[in-house]
């Protein structure tokens, strides 16, 4: 192997350990401080907003994950979700054979968690779709955004779900 050569490997293996190390996930940190809290909050508001449709397989499991902990130190809280980007598209009703797991899980954090899981209104309608376009057990509001603020007005703790790299 020329020098050359050895050092484009390493310079790549490198690279593939600095991005191996960047993907984090920063809301486990918040999760953890949630947890250790004395008394729970009034509620937990997750935020997704991804640019890939797809976003949402590697996203409910975590979130699915999130709430059994939160549920399992503070039963009472409120909790929401409110995805308002490309990921959401996986929601409608037209793609729950193709996100399947998505949806089981989706329905199962709403039908036996109590949660409520929020899509964006305004996003919706700029993809061409309407409240119809998704199942019952998602609400879609007008604005996302400002969904967010009035559940931290409301003293929700608001968690970010996103990859980070």
């Amino acid at each position: 192997m020329s020098l050359q050569a050895a050092g484009l490997l390493a310079w790549c293996l490198l690279s593939l350990s600095a991005t191996a190390a960047r993907l984090e996930l920063p809301e486990l940190d918040e999760i953890d401080w949630l947890v250790g809290q004395e008394r729970a909050p009034p509620g937990v508001i997750f935020e997704i907003r991804e640019y890939d449709e797809d976003a949402l397989v590697w996203v409910v499991p975590r979130l699915e994950r999130y709430v059994q902990i939160l549920r399992k130190r503070f039963p009472d809280p409120s909790i929401a979700v409110l995805s308002h980007g490309d990921e959401m598209l996986a929601l409608t009703s037209a793609n729950r054979e193709a996100f399947a797991r998505v949806h089981r899980i989706a329905r199962h954090l709403v039908e036996d968690y109590d949660l409520t899981f929020h899509v964006c209104g305004t996003f919706a309608a700029m993809n061409g779709l309407t409240t119809g376009d998704f199942p019952d057990y998602i609400d879609v509001v007008s604005f996302g955004p400002s969904q967010v603020a009035d559940y931290k007005d409301l003293g929700y703790e608001l968690i970010g779900l996103e990859l980070t790299w």
